[in-house]
């Protein structure tokens, strides 16, 4: 039997989280960990993140989804639309370790350092690590609370 009060938790979470991590920094702490970077990261390491990353597609139990079969999916199974500004999510990476969240037309800043296929973004003090898959091209974000994985292009 399926179970709608589930799933539209986790649609929630998912997009508390989403929301949470984008308005992290949107207060006036100006604080130094706003303006560090990364001085250990190698070129090459830096090069595979530098540029703008936008959501494209969403890992669900293993299952690459696009956005709008995730949205289909919430809306099938919760009864619950979201709105397409909920997908307007991208990361825009510096060669200097620092960055800019951009959600639903929203700015924060960002720091982050690389190391490999990894980088730790910190938002606000709140560090999310991001791994990029080369084999695909794509950088990719697993939400601790839901399992779900949100997965960025350039």
């Amino acid at each position: 039997m399926f179970n709608f009060k589930k799933v539209t938790a986790v649609a929630a979470a998912f997009a508390l989280s989403l929301s949470a991590l984008a308005f992290a920094g949107c207060g006036g702490n100006n604080n130094a960990s706003q303006g560090g970077g990364n001085a250990a990261s190698t070129a090459a390491e830096s090069d595979i993140y530098d540029g703008t990353w936008t959501l494209a597609g969403m890992i669900i139990n293993g299952e690459d989804m696009s956005l709008d079969d995730y949205a289909a999916m919430v809306k099938a199974q919760s009864g619950q639309e979201l709105p397409a500004e909920s997908f307007q999510v991208s990361y825009t990476f510096g060669a200097d370790g620092n960055g800019t969240l951009s959600m639903s037309g929203i700015e924060t800043p960002f720091t982050y350092t690389s190391d490999g296929n990894k980088a730790t973004v910190t938002v606000a003090g709140v560090d999310s690590v991001f791994t990029y898959d080369s084999a695909k091209g794509v950088i990719a974000i697993t939400d601790p609370n839901t399992g779900y994985t949100a997965v960025y292009a350039k």
